[in-house]
C-alpha cells in the first residue's frame, strides 16, 4: 500500500504544489489498482505513524520521490 504525503503549510512560508502534487500522485497510483494511504500537511507524529504502518506493511522495499515524498513499490519507482 502506497503512502504519500503533501505538505504545505509549513510555520513561516506556505508551498503552493505538495497538495496538489500529493492527491495527482494518490489518484493516479489509484487508478493502477492501489489502495493509498495519502496525509495532507501532516505534522510530525501523524507522519511518523503513518511511517511506522507504512514499513510494517511493506514488502519488496520501498523508494520516495520529490517535494510530496510519494512511495510506492519498487516496481513502480521511476529510475534514472
Amino acid at each position: 500500500m502506497p503512502l504519500v504525503i503533501g505538505n504545505a503549510a509549513y510555520p513561516h512560508t506556505l508551498l503552493r504544489n505538495p497538495i496538489n502534487d500529493a492527491t495527482d500522485m494518490a489518484d493516479t497510483l489509484r487508478r493502477f489498482g492501489f489502495e493509498v494511504t495519502l496525509l495532507r500537511d501532516a505534522d510530525k507524529p501523524a507522519m511518523e505513524r503513518a511511517v511506522e504502518d507504512f514499513t510494517k506493511g511493506s514488502r519488496g522495499g520501498v523508494s520516495g520521490s520529490s517535494s510530496s515524498r510519494a512511495m510506492a513499490p519498487r516496481s513502480m519507482a521511476k529510475t534514472t
